[in-house]
């Protein structure tokens, strides 16, 4: 298996960042063996990039290449993940997994029509929703998926999150990019009565590492998720489910279908359809702490369970 990133890892590429490519990467070596997995780091702007991933393949007699495709490594403008479709199958037979991060843009899914009507030997994997039916070639697809936490991250994070546990509880939260279409829904919660701590890790500067994004979502101890992508009506499944539950706060959604992929409505998330059909559930949870610790609880478990595996284990299953 070599997976080939569209970028070089930078300051943030380690264990505990919310790095996403040193997550899969070091999940895979988890999973199946440094023996087995070779990576191939490309330079932002590198014009030779697609040899190096055909001599990386080649050498390490790959029977599997995983490539998020979105976006061409070298910055010119164009997109040649084809072409290097193209060049490794003069030699090459093995499985191509096209890995989407942002399947809702249509330039993506051209993209990946162009991948797949030209070569059947191939996965789709998208992260955020499932994704079959809306590309012209047969091959199969799989998602949405969890990305995934190594253990290693988890060392980390635990640490951080228990050395900030004396800051106290923030309340109900919502935590993530302040969208348009997000402070419009914020707001009428507001009006609605429903208290929001936004964003309580943001510094002065806007800016916040990523143990403290997760340390302010295990302080709340309950938080907003709201799915909608952040320019189409189009729900998708968010990073921040996995992360929320992972560290004992519990993901109030207004997804329920594809959250309930991974997680039991109800049971190990709470979803919602409207403003009042969130203010009733929190003013409900409020009254029975002990449901929502369960819920808590039952949901860091599976949580914690899937994060390092989930996604490799998914992708297994669709190539059977």
């Amino acid at each position: 298996m070599c997976p080939a990133w569209d970028r070089r890892p930078n300051e943030e590429w380690g264990a505990g960042q919310g790095q996403f490519f040193y997550e899969i990467v070091q999940t895979a070596l988890n999973r199946y063996g440094a023996d087995r997995v070779t990576y191939v780091f490309i330079e932002e702007g590198e014009t030779n990039w697609r040899n190096r991933v055909a001599d990386a393949v080649r050498d390490s007699s790959a029977t599997h290449v995983l490539c998020q495709i979105e976006i061409d490594p070298d910055s010119s403008g164009e997109w040649t993940y084809d072409l290097l479709l193209d060049e490794l199958r003069d030699f090459w037979p093995g499985t191509f997994v096209v890995l989407l991060y942002d399947s809702v843009f249509h330039l993506h899914l051209a993209r990946v029509d162009r991948i797949t009507i030209r070569d059947n030997q191939c996965l789709v994997a998208a992260i955020d929703r499932d994704v079959s039916g809306l590309y012209r070639g047969s091959a199969p697809c799989v998602g949405p998926l969890l990305l995934p936490i190594s253990t290693e991250s988890f060392r980390v994070l635990d640490d951080v999150v228990a050395v900030s546990a004396n800051e106290g509880a923030r309340g109900f939260s919502f935590i993530g990019a302040l969208y348009p279409y997000r402070q419009e829904v914020i707001d009428s919660y507001r009006r609605a009565g429903i208290e929001i701590s936004v964003n309580p890790q943001r510094t002065t500067d806007g800016r916040a590492g990523y143990g403290s994004y997760v340390s302010s979502l295990a302080a709340s101890g309950s938080t907003l998720n709201l799915a909608r992508a952040h320019v189409f009506d189009i729900p998708q499944l968010k990073c921040r489910v996995l992360e929320a539950c992972a560290f004992k706060c519990v993901v109030f959604s207004d997804d329920e279908l594809l959250t309930s992929s991974f997680f039991r409505p109800g049971l190990e998330f709470v979803p919602f359809t409207s403003a009042s059909d969130l203010q009733q559930k929190l003013e409900y949870y409020r009254r029975h702490p002990h449901e929502l610790e369960a819920i808590r609880e039952a949901a860091f478990l599976k949580a914690r369970e899937l994060a390092g595996v989930s996604f490799w284990k998914c992708i297994e299953q669709a190539m059977r």
